[in-house]
């Protein structure tokens, strides 16, 4: 009887979604990647369901505060989590959470991924990157080395560099990559390891140069940008995504509903043009199984390096 019953209220919940203002929580300041890529989705996403849907920018906490507030609200498909995956395959194996990932929430998108390159500001020293691995060997301890938060890759990559290439770079973590990019075009910090996006129209000006891409393989973009895989620093390959997460608590039937709007409102030509030469990169469609998979050997994938190289907070 019970069974019944709550099959019923799924069913009438799903069919009725949305019924009210969708809310995407970013947990990161404006102007960054989860930020745009959340106000495209929720252009997209309004047009389609006819319903406002807002975005909440909540940064703070390494993306513990806007996770929170998902988890807080309501699990009826009205507030989602648009992050990079950083916030939680990564940080959780450097921070302590309130909040498990892969019990408390469950992917619905995979959007886009997005490659991670090491940039320097055009006044540093080296235009290659064998010249800078030169310069840094030479000059231990004397250079810095941004990421946009403590425990993402970003923050993995800087140290998981200092091992691999023999230099030491101290790490400076920021609550974002807007202040981390505004301060290395300022040049208060020399280096950093910034998503492609964030920084490929300055690549473009001359403003900062790229060194390296974590990849295993060069970007069509930047052709003469080499990979880390070809100087033989194949640990450098951290990938990452751009992706919408839900509580784990949201009925199944309407997670699947949420997943195929998702879908359809970023599957539209408009969204692939305004994404088209900005560094993004197109996922392959997946099911929600496909993700779940994805998610959780991620998860693990990054728990084995953060112990291979003792990465902690700092």
């Amino acid at each position: 009887m019970w069974a019944a019953q709550a099959a019923s209220a799924w069913a009438n919940e799903t069919e009725s979604w949305p019924s009210k203002t969708v809310r995407l929580v970013v947990p990161a300041p404006p102007g960054g990647v989860s930020d745009n890529l959340a106000l495209l989705l929720a252009e997209q996403m309004s047009a389609q369901l006819n319903r406002p849907v807002i975005v909440e920018n909540l940064p703070g906490g390494s993306g513990v505060i806007g996770c929170r507030a998902v988890l807080s609200a309501p699990a009826d498909g009205h507030t989602m989590l648009v992050i990079t995956s950083s916030i939680l395959v990564e940080v959780p194996h450097v921070l302590k959470l309130p909040y498990a990932p892969l019990k408390d929430f469950v992917q619905v998108a995979d959007m886009v991924r997005v490659p991670l390159v090491l940039v320097g500001n055009a006044g540093f020293p080296a235009k290659t990157y064998e010249e800078l691995v030169r310069v840094l060997q030479a000059n231990p301890r004397q250079y810095s080395v941004a990421s946009y938060s403590t425990g993402t890759r970003a923050h993995y990559a800087a140290v998981a560099f200092n091992h691999l290439a023999g230099v030491d770079l101290q790490h400076v973590p920021y609550k974002g990559s807007p202040p981390a990019v505004a301060d290395l075009l300022a040049g208060h910090v020399p280096l950093a390891f910034e998503a492609l996006p964030n920084v490929i129209n300055h690549i473009r000006s001359g403003k900062l140069r790229a060194y390296a891409i974590l990849g295993p393989e060069r970007l069509d973009l930047l052709p003469g940008v080499p990979s880390f895989t070809e100087h033989g620093l194949s640990d450098l390959t951290l990938g990452g995504w751009q992706g919408v997460w839900l509580s784990s608590l949201t009925p199944a039937p309407l997670v699947n509903r949420i997943h195929d709007a998702i879908a359809k409102a970023f599957a539209n030509s408009r969204a692939s043009q305004l994404l088209a030469g900005q560094g993004y990169e197109f996922s392959p469609p997946m099911t929600l199984e496909q993700q779940k998979k994805e998610f959780a050997e991620a998860y693990e994938r990054n728990a084995s390096i953060v112990k291979k190289y003792a990465i902690q907070a700092n």
